[in-house]
């Protein structure tokens, strides 16, 4: 069963990696939206539209990387195991 201890740790560092990557792509969009709310003209004079479709595929693969992270919690029953001190996913 010693074996089992360091997989389901394996998961959890590999879920904890998912999300920060996630959460990390998601970023640019965020950082262009807050920006644009600032400054109005931030999106056409300093990103534009090439910038912005950049960030928005940004979005699209860090909202896939946190869908993933459930995934891959539900697969092997991390979220009910967890303990109650640690409920970052």
């Amino acid at each position: 069963m010693r074996w089992m201890r360091k997989f389901r740790k394996l998961n959890e560092l590999r879920i904890d990696l998912i999300k920060s990557l996630g959460i990390g792509l998601c970023s640019p969009m965020g950082t262009v939206v807050f920006m644009s709310a600032l400054d109005r003209g931030y999106l056409r004079d300093k990103v534009g539209w090439e910038g912005f479709l950049i960030a928005l595929l940004l979005l699209i693969c860090g909202l896939k990387c946190i869908s993933k992270v459930y995934a891959v919690a539900e697969d092997f029953d991390l979220l009910s195991e967890r303990g109650d001190d640690d409920k970052s996913i």
